[in-house]
């Protein structure tokens, strides 16, 4: 809990005394006595400084927030703002002028893609232990005009007299060339979230994060920024086997360009993967809104590679040979009969992806459910279904088709990203693996 003053960003002369509250399940939000009275129904920024109730030091906050969800006068104003993320840090001059050269990102799953180890345990004569702790060791994953992305990985211990207790450090590095707005290093925070989830097959999001920004006037003073996240699934346990497999090691990602081209491939389909994080993200989120999710972004994929071209184009073509074998009275009678194929349906659309990117001789991994999963969607869209025995309704069979949907998604995200055959094949494996239901 902080309690301080908090104002809107230009205007801090109409400051309001409140009190930012952090859940230990990530909920924030900030209680004011007081009202900003904006016209707008929404803040997306909100500016303060506090202090935490249990200790004496002035933190210095930016908030993003989602909307205003209570506004009461009872002799006095009072307001209540929800708190998606925030910004905290202990120096106060230029923070709100922020733009960030580097930031350190650190996931309880980066340390399960290592292939390699610092480690060197071994007993002393008179009978302890010496730990040698190598430096930590990095590894240039991206490089291009505007940034690097840096993997770091290290060895950590905790020691007393009766045990010693190591653990792997691992984190990523964005070094900036030129320092860049928070919204820019959140895309890239983002991108990174969703590679290493699908790389290692689990909720990867990054749990503690800096970010060091430079002062617009001192380039050699930094201030380290913590971020904070609501909503964050921070687990280590995959959700359905204890031993899971990542699907690719370190060395198969060092001085390659994957992560380069799942850049690419992510900005160019920021929308789909919105709902890919919503999935992996939310564990509060109903398995009927998370089977929508994955549909709605393998269709959304499915428009943008933009099969129905070439449809068209191999319609269009049988169309006029037959055409052109008619006599002139026989085709015109026949054009207005002939349908021209606009755009392929629901059903051929996850077809053609499931054809193009399952390994051949695992085709029927979903051909027997794609019937299910077009009545079903058509179900919990808009109830205009053909054949109501197809629709799924029990909650566990529903979980089982949305992970097999899932699976397919990172088949694509990884074959995008430049994974060949081989490897796609083993990373399909694992993913059943890892899912011992499915089998």
């Amino acid at each position: 809990m902080f309690i301080g003053e908090w104002w809107l960003p230009g205007n801090s002369d109409n400051k309001f005394g409140g009190v930012l509250s952090v859940t230990e399940n990530k909920k924030f939000e900030l209680m004011l006595i007081g009202d900003f009275q904006s016209e707008n129904w929404r803040e997306d920024l909100i500016y303060g400084n506090a202090t935490k109730t249990t200790e004496n030091k002035q933190n210095y906050f930016i908030l993003h927030t989602n909307h205003k969800v209570q506004s009461s006068y009872l002799g006095f104003s009072k307001s209540k703002y929800l708190v998606h993320k925030f910004l905290k840090t202990s120096i106060s001059k230029g923070v709100f002028q922020h733009r960030f050269l580097n930031c350190n990102l650190k996931s309880n799953n980066y340390s399960k893609i290592r292939s390699i180890s610092n480690r060197k345990v071994k007993p002393d004569p008179d009978g302890s232990l010496s730990i040698e702790v190598g430096k930590f060791k990095t590894f240039l994953l991206l490089e291009n005009q505007e940034k690097k992305y840096i993997f770091q990985i290290g060895l950590g211990y905790k020691a007393n007299f009766e045990n010693i207790t190591l653990n792997t450090i691992s984190s990523i590095n964005i070094e900036y060339k030129e320092p860049v707005l928070f919204e820019k290093f959140d895309i890239d925070r983002k991108i990174l979230d969703c590679f290493f989830t699908i790389i290692c097959d689990n909720v990867t999001y990054s749990n503690d994060i800096k970010i060091y920004s430079e002062y617009l006037n001192e380039k050699k003073h930094k201030i380290a920024f913590d971020l904070y996240q609501k909503n964050k699934l921070l687990t280590t346990n995959h959700n359905s086997a204890n031993a899971y497999e990542v699907l690719f090691n370190l060395l198969d990602l060092k001085d390659k360009d994957y992560l380069l081209k799942f850049h690419d491939f992510y900005l160019n389909n920021e929308q789909i993967f919105g709902y890919f994080s919503d999935n992996k993200s939310n564990e509060n989120l109903q398995i009927q809104n998370r089977f929508l999710n994955i549909v709605t972004a393998l269709e959304i994929y499915s428009r943008s590679i933009k099969p129905d071209e070439e449809i068209r184009k191999t319609h269009s073509k049988i169309r006029n040979d037959i055409l052109s074998k008619c006599s002139k009275n026989e085709r015109e009678w026949l054009e207005k009969r002939l349908k021209s194929k606009i755009q392929l349906k629901l059903k051929e659309r996850i077809l053609l992806l499931i054809q193009t990117f399952i390994p051949k001789n695992e085709l029927g991994f979903l051909l027997g459910d794609l019937d299910n999963i077009i009545e079903t969607r058509h179900k919990l869209v808009h109830s205009n279904i053909k054949n109501p025995d197809l629709v799924i309704t029990d909650t566990s069979m529903l979980f089982i088709l949305t992970n097999k949907l899932e699976i397919l998604f990172s088949i694509i995200s990884l074959k995008e990203s430049g994974f060949n055959k081989t490897q796609l094949l083993e990373a399909f494996n694992k993913l059943l693996n890892n899912r011992p239901y499915l089998n």
